[in-house]
Parts: structure tokens; C-alpha cells; sequence
């Protein structure tokens, strides 16, 4: 696993498509990826209307394959990321929140500055009971930090299930779901 991870630490992010993203948000900007045998990563760059620094991004990257754990692992996934981004700190952690939707379960702390002004730090594991998933993978691990002026539903819903799920194709036997 270490040595796969070196490898995913030297390959490029390459410009692509918005056409080939994994997920539906109508409002991104630019789409990245970058790809190993073992792991698929996109980053889902995402508008930022307010004052505060950094990016929103939306990081989705291929779980499941090869080895990997099939638990979904809230530390492991904000590394892929490089730790919490700004506004958020380790306290943030302590007091997420979840539910469950048709996607699965929505994982996110919640930051404002009480003037209007909404960050999310977002944590998904989508499987294939929401989704097709690109090959190979048994799953789509997600973080996303989005800073909106509005309200947490708002600053949620790049990741919200009409913007993550892809429904399967249709079963071409009878009487299979």
C-alpha cells in the first residue's frame, strides 16, 4: 500500500472534461484527475463567492479495488486531501453530523460566521447500491469543503444525492433487481 501511495504522489492532475466527472454539479469550474492502476482520483473545483480563502473542491476518488478497505475511514479519507481545510479544525471532527439519504450516509461539520456565510467540510462513501462506479471500484470515497453565503443545505449540495447517484442500467433478465 505505501508504495502505491508514492505513486499516486507522483502522478500529474491532468485537465479533463467536466463532461467526465462522476458526479452532477452543474457549477464547477474545472475538473482534475489523475489515475494509477489502483486509484482514481478526481477534483471537482467548485465556485467560491465569498471572502474566505482556499478552494472549494470536491475530492472523489475510487475505492475498494486491489486491496483496499472496503470501511469507510474518516481519517484516511481527509488525508487523501491533505488534513482539514481551512476553516475547520480537529474540534470540527467532534461534532459532525449525519443522515442517511438515498445516496447513503452524508457526513459534515458545519462552520458560519453568523452573518450569512456557510462552510461544510462533507463526507460520502457512495457504493453500488446508489450508483454505477467506474470500473473496478466497489466504492467512491468524497470529501468536500464548500464556503457558501447561505445556509448548510446550500453549502451540501454538491454532494446531496441528485448530484452523486447515477442510477444502473436496467437488468436485461427477467425478474433480476
Amino acid at each position: 500500500p505505501y508504495e502505491r501511495l508514492q505513486e499516486l504522489e507522483r502522478t500529474s492532475w491532468e485537465n479533463a472534461p467536466l463532461s467526465h466527472a462522476w458526479v452532477t454539479v452543474p457549477h464547477a469550474t474545472l475538473l482534475l484527475q489523475r489515475r494509477t492502476p489502483w486509484i482514481v482520483e478526481q477534483r471537482l473545483v467548485l465556485p467560491n463567492l465569498t471572502s474566505l480563502p482556499g478552494d472549494n473542491v470536491l475530492h472523489v476518488r475510487t475505492a475498494g479495488k486491489y486491496g483496499q478497505t472496503h470501511v469507510f475511514d474518516q481519517e484516511r479519507t481527509l488525508d487523501f486531501i491533505g488534513g482539514l481545510p481551512f476553516p475547520f479544525t480537529s474540534g470540527t471532527l467532534s461534532v459532525m453530523r449525519s443522515r442517511d439519504d438515498e445516496a447513503g450516509t452524508l457526513t459534515w461539520g458545519e462552520w458560519t460566521n453568523g452573518a450569512g456565510m456557510t462552510c461544510v467540510i462533507a463526507l460520502r462513501r457512495v457504493t453500488t447500491s446508489a450508483r454505477v462506479l467506474p470500473r473496478g471500484a466497489n466504492a467512491l470515497d468524497m470529501v468536500m469543503r464548500n464556503c457558501v453565503v447561505g445556509d448548510v443545505e446550500a453549502a451540501l449540495l454538491p454532494v446531496g444525492p441528485r448530484a452523486v447517484t447515477l442510477p444502473a442500467a436496467p437488468s436485461l433478465v427477467t425478474g433480476a433487481p
